[in-house]
């Protein structure tokens, strides 16, 4: 297979011929050069594959359009930063906050998926019938009632969850942990009012 003819260029010297020719086509490879590395930042921070691919897009719009990348000697180092940068805005941009990126992994793992929120609302006790699950679900606050249909009956991600709704993590969590407390306990009392 042959290799194309800029791949054996390094970095600086294809920056160089840039800014010798302003022929964009020399940055361009410089750019196609790091776009796996700045995907894999933009997954880090993102965490979704559409919006890592349009943060890689939307960077190497924002380098091909500055004037000036005279004082740049580690392109590569500077490179990441500015993806980085872009992430931080983005996920400012979303209502994310640092509080997302900090939390502890176990935190920011779902709970184990399961066929239906009865298993986390009944203890083991028999579930009640989906149409009478359902109902309850619509006497729910309208955040709760939203992010238990998407997180258990559309088996829907916390992150995906924020993502759709545009609630913050925090919001989502809260409001998934209380809506299944809140659901239990009306069940409960529906079970209580039959008998």
């Amino acid at each position: 297979m042959n290799k194309q003819p800029h791949q054996a260029i390094d970095d600086q010297a294809l920056l160089d011929r840039y800014l010798r020719t302003g022929d964009k086509t020399w940055l361009g490879y410089l750019l196609d050069r790091y776009s796996p590395l700045l995907y894999g930042i933009s997954m880090k921070y993102l965490g979704d594959s559409q919006a890592a691919e349009d943060a890689v897009s939307q960077v190497f719009l924002q380098v091909l359009s500055l004037a000036d990348l005279q004082g740049i000697r580690d392109f590569r180092a500077w490179l990441m930063v500015v993806m980085k940068n872009y992430c931080l805005k983005w996920l400012r941009d979303h209502k994310k906050t640092w509080e997302t990126l900090t939390l502890d992994h176990e935190e920011l793992r779902d709970p184990d998926p399961s066929p239906g929120m009865a298993p986390y609302m009944l203890d083991g006790e028999e579930a009640p019938a989906p149409e009478e699950l359902l109902a309850i679900l619509e006497g729910l606050p309208a955040v709760q009632a939203t992010c238990l249909r998407l997180f258990y009956l559309e088996k829907r991600s916390y992150m995906d969850i924020v993502r759709r709704t545009d609630y913050d993590f925090r919001t989502v969590k809260s409001a998934i942990q209380n809506g299944r407390r809140n659901l239990k306990i009306r069940w409960q009392k529906n079970r209580e009012g039959k008998t």
